[in-house]
């Protein structure tokens, strides 16, 4: 039996954790765990919501393109920084 070829959304995923993070980004094993463990409780949820299975979001999501996928990203990451000053014991 033939295994099915990742979507456009795994393909972006794929080459966003092993090449984008690590490589351009500079992230630690940690960071790229935690970021992987975020996407994986992100896609079970909206799957669950949209009453589909993960491997069928790739048409429903507007995390298409690689560039997309780390736009949104650096943005979760000044928000978390902002996040994190703000509350920073000094």
């Amino acid at each position: 039996m033939k295994e099915a070829s990742p979507n456009t959304l795994a393909r972006a995923l794929r080459r966003f954790f092993t090449d984008h993070l690590p490589r351009v980004r500079g992230a630690s094993s940690h960071t790229i765990q935690s970021y992987r463990d975020a996407f994986v409780l992100l896609l079970r949820f909206v799957a669950a919501r949209r009453r589909v299975p993960v491997s069928e979001l790739d048409g429903s999501l507007d995390l298409h393109s690689h560039a997309e996928l780390v736009a949104r990203t650096d943005h979760m990451a000044v928000v978390d920084l902002q996040v994190q000053q703000l509350f920073a014991l000094d």
